[in-house]
């Protein structure tokens, strides 16, 4: 069962424009530890799978949304997340949904394994540093982070039926 939306307001932790489960709390780890909704999404430069230094801003395109995930090869949750995220971009894609993974791997080559064996069709980098885990104040895989056209985020954590839930209220069905 989907869980019912609401537009969020932002006073409850979610930026205006971006949708909001009903009766889910704002207690999300990253939240807790001070990467907030409305806030510009800090930037880094992390390798791709060629090895070329990319900005995460890079992937931040006006008018769409993009969901930042946080991820490793070696996490099952992380693996396991990876159908539904694959469901919502080929749902929305089309309307505006982009998709980019980081990965926390400390092997690039478990990682290019991991890429080769999920087929997944968007932009992946590579953080061997964790320097994801500072700069966006998380200590846990899989970490969503759902970022605006503008950059600010809107949503943390928002996966499963909640990413389907926030994707169906920003394009409609």
């Amino acid at each position: 069962m989907r869980p019912s939306v609401a537009a969020g307001s932002g006073a409850d932790g979610v930026a205006d424009g971006c949708a909001r489960p009903a009766g889910e709390g704002v207690g999300s780890r990253a939240l807790r530890r001070g990467v907030h909704p409305r806030q510009a999404l800090p930037d880094l430069e992390l390798p791709d799978a060629e090895g070329v230094v990319r900005r995460v801003s890079d992937f931040i395109r006006p008018g769409h949304y993009t969901l930042v995930e946080i991820w490793a090869s070696w996490c099952m949750p992380c693996r396991g997340e990876i159908p539904f995220v694959r469901r919502a971009y080929d749902r929305y894609h089309r309307k505006g949904f982009d998709v980019l993974y980081v990965s926390i791997d400390s092997d690039a080559g478990n990682w290019k394994q991991a890429l080769g064996e999920e087929k997944m069709p968007w932009p992946q980098l590579l953080d061997t540093g964790r320097t994801s885990f500072t700069t966006y104040e998380t200590s846990a895989v899989p970490t969503s982070i759902l970022v605006d056209g503008e950059g600010r985020i809107c949503r943390l954590n928002a996966r499963g039926g909640w990413l389907d839930g926030v994707l169906e209220e920003i394009y409609g069905k």
